[in-house]
C-alpha cells in the first residue's frame, strides 16, 4: 500500500499541496489475513500521525467497480472482491484513528484532476504507471530520494503505488 500525507499552503500564487510523508506498506505477504493487515495499518498510521498530526481529510483510491477486459488490463471477480475487502480494511483503520470519514476517489478521476489526463492513450498499465511516476517527480523533484530503487538504479514496483497515492 502506497501512502502520502500532504500539507496545504495558501500563497500569493494560490492553493498548493505539498507531500510531507510518503511511503509503502508491504501488506501482500500477509495474504488474506485481514485482521493482521488492519492491525499493521493501524500501527503504522498511528506512528505516522504522531509525527505529522491527524489529517483533516483522508482520500483513498476507490476499488474497481467493474471488470476491465482490455488487452492492457484484465480483472476478475477475485481481484475486485479482494480490492473491495482491502479498501474496507483501510477505510475502517483510518477512520478509527482519525475519526475522519475517508473519501473514495476513482484513480482516473484523480489523474484527470491532478495531471489533466487519465493516461488512457498510453498502452500498457506498466507504461501508465511509469508516466504517472514521471509526472510526480517533475512536480515534486525533492521526493526523488524518497522513492526506493533496485540495485540497478531503476524504481522498485512500490514506487508506482506511492505515486498513485500522491495523485489521489
Amino acid at each position: 500500500v502506497g501512502y502520502c500525507f500532504m500539507t496545504h499552503n495558501i500563497s500569493t500564487i494560490g492553493y498548493e499541496l505539498k507531500p510531507v510523508k510518503i511511503g509503502y506498506m508491504p501488506l501482500s505477504k500477509y495474504g488474506t489475513d485481514w485482521i493482521k493487515k488492519a492491525n499493521i495499518v493501524l500501527s503504522e498510521f498511528s506512528d505516522i500521525f504522531k509525527e505529522t498530526g491527524i489529517p483533516q481529510k483522508v482520500q483513498i483510491e476507490s476499488a474497481l467497480l467493474s471488470y476491465a477486459n482490455t488487452p492492457t488490463m484484465k480483472s476478475n471477480q477475485n481481484t475486485i472482491i479482494t480490492l473491495a475487502k482491502f479498501n474496507g480494511v483501510i477505510t475502517w483503520a483510518l477512520h478509527r484513528i482519525t475519526r475522519v470519514y475517508p473519501i473514495h476517489i476513482h484513480p482516473q478521476t484523480a489523474r484527470k484532476n491532478v495531471w489533466g489526463t487519465t493516461f488512457q492513450a498510453i498502452k500498457g498499465s506498466e507504461n501508465k504507471k511509469k508516466e504517472i511516476l514521471k509526472n510526480v517527480l517533475l512536480k515534486y523533484p525533492d521526493l526523488q530520494n524518497q522513492f526506493p530503487l533496485k540495485k540497478d538504479g531503476s524504481f522498485k514496483k512500490e514506487c508506482y503505488d506511492i505515486s498513485d497515492a500522491i495523485t489521489i
